[in-house]
């Protein structure tokens, strides 16, 4: 499956907690040349684990998307692309992201 030249915007308003783009079981998918903008949580989220080891995502592509005004000062510990877990074969690349702001601790760029 592939999410290509799409604008994803202004997410999150009744679930706080939803990403602009989930990879949580996806294989052999591509995230590229997006807008993802103004989501509460995280621009794309990928893979799902309790812990940090491996999960049923697997080689997947996140590349050339502008991801921007994530977190918004609402929720906290989230990320323009946001991995749970080891995600084998993923490749996270030339991605640009601005304007994250987390509630209290955890607003990173990746």
């Amino acid at each position: 499956m592939t999410v290509a030249d799409s604008v994803l915007r202004d997410g999150g308003n009744i679930m706080k907690e939803g990403a602009g783009v989930l990879m949580q079981a996806a294989t052999n998918c591509t995230v590229t040349h997006n807008s993802i903008s103004q989501f509460r949580y995280t621009g794309v989220s990928v893979g799902w684990s309790w812990d940090y080891g491996p999960t049923a995502t697997k080689n997947n592509t996140v590349s050339w998307n502008s991801i921007s005004t994530i977190g918004m000062g609402e929720l906290s510990d989230l990320g323009c692309v946001y991995h749970l877990g080891e995600n084998e074969g993923h490749v996270t690349t030339h991605n640009t992201c601005t304007n994250v702001s987390s509630f209290s601790y955890g607003g990173n760029a990746f």
